[in-house]
């Protein structure tokens, strides 16, 4: 039983889609866990996607999300699921607030969330100051792990963008441990929300989807070849014209749309890895603080 929490101290820096692709990535690499997502946010992005993910029959069996956003009341609601669950994500809105305060004194493990943009260097210090703040705040001061995470950057770790080589000065300035690993900027990421479940849904609607295509075009062929039959030269009849004419912009659009799915399983398979690699990372120093606490 451990409390995460993905924490930012301004909106916008892809916590809750980090929160939501670790939670996922966990439950389908850990079947057997029961996993809580704790939505905070008043915009309810987490209660959106279970909506969309219910709606298309592609909800994890392990997870489920439930939304509180008062801070009188987040305390009760975490030590509920908690005990309930195996793992309890939750996903603060992206302020300094007492609701914020609340769920990092609950937590087993505070990621920090950062993406390589101009504001996430400028608050680096801030996020810091606030779990400084917040650990000494009681009359015994308690330990609060933390480690920050990257999202949004380039697959090629040696490359770093002048804004993510500011937040890792600053990191490093204030003592701020991150992860190896980094959520890679991708498309597959960036419309988690819209289009619900998880990545191996996804990947596992494409490759159906790949091989549905792959019929279509072999039907196509095959009526082509019933057409043109075993002659070698240009068909003579205006009428076989004519349909070899529209088979083959037929062929063209499903080909089309089969480079379309064939990209798309790429790049979700490459999502996947680097998912896989983000979560193993986090969960083992996870077992690593729970183990010194």
């Amino acid at each position: 039983m451990a409390v995460v929490t993905f924490g930012t101290v301004k909106g916008g820096g892809t916590k809750t889609t980090s929160a939501l692709i670790t939670a996922t990535t966990v439950a389908q690499m850990n079947p057997g866990l029961k996993i809580t997502l704790v939505d905070c946010d008043p915009e309810k992005y987490l209660l959106y996607w279970e909506s969309i993910s219910r709606e298309e029959g592609t909800m994890p069996e392990n997870i489920r999300v439930v939304h509180e956003e008062d801070d009188r009341r987040i305390n009760e609601v975490i030590h509920k699921v908690d005990s309930e669950s195996d793992l309890v994500f939750v996903d603060p809105e992206g302020k300094a607030t007492m609701l914020m305060r609340e769920c990092i004194l609950l937590s087993d493990l505070v990621v920090i969330s950062l993406q390589p943009a101009p504001m996430d260097a400028l608050g680096v210090g801030k996020i810091k100051d606030l779990l400084d703040k917040i650990a000494k705040s009681r009359k015994h001061a308690v330990t609060i792990p933390y480690k920050a995470l990257f999202s949004r950057t380039g697959a090629n770790k040696k490359i770093k963008t002048k804004h993510q080589k500011r937040i890792l000065d600053g990191c490093e300035k204030h003592k701020i441990p991150i992860f190896e690993n980094e959520y890679h900027e991708r498309g597959v990421y960036r419309d988690y929300m819209d289009v619900g479940g998880t990545l191996y849904s996804q990947l596992s609607k494409c490759q159906k989807d790949i091989k549905g295509l792959e019929n279509v075009v072999a039907d196509l062929l095959g009526e082509r070849n019933d057409i043109q039959g075993d002659r070698s030269y240009p068909v003579a009849f205006k009428e076989d014209g004519e349909q070899l004419g529209e088979l083959s912009k037929q062929l063209k659009k499903v080909r089309e749309a089969l480079s379309v799915e064939k990209r798309l399983e790429e790049q979700l398979d490459k999502a996947i890895e680097n998912s896989e690699q983000v979560v193993e990372e986090i969960m083992g120093y996870l077992e690593e603080v729970m183990t010194d606490g």
